[in-house]
């Protein structure tokens, strides 16, 4: 059975352990959108923001004592947004599947701590 809990970050959105967001502001599932290989949920605050449906869900579900910010999908596949399938991980190496592309780590070291960036100012 799917179940819900509020998000910390914004306590009018719910978010299910299957990985679904839920607006209760305006009473509907809020839509997502598959970029490059990932999953962002479109959240009205003050505006429609995109966010990163697997931080989103990890936020709200695990803990994370160490504070790690980034996430990774345990069967190696993104879209599954599952919360059984995430995990707060350290280092990006950690995050990538049996990849030898440094200039694919550093380019998503970036993009992540800049994500992570924009998602801590809410």
């Amino acid at each position: 059975m799917e179940q819900w809990k509020f998000w910390k970050c914004l306590p009018i959105v719910k978010v299910s352990d299957k990985g679904k967001v839920y607006d209760c502001k305006r009473n509907v599932l809020c839509e997502t959108e598959t970029i490059s290989g990932h999953v962002y949920v479109w959240i009205d605050v003050l505006g429609i923001k995109r966010y990163l449906l697997a931080q989103v869900v990890a936020d709200t579900w695990l803990d994370n004592p160490n504070n790690y910010h980034l996430i990774k999908h345990k069967d190696g596949n993104n879209l599954n947004n599952c919360v059984s399938n995430l995990e707060f991980v350290e280092t990006m190496e950690d995050t990538i599947n049996h990849s030898n592309d440094k200039k694919n780590i550093e380019r998503w070291k970036e993009k992540m701590k800049r994500q992570h960036q924009a998602f801590r100012s809410l």
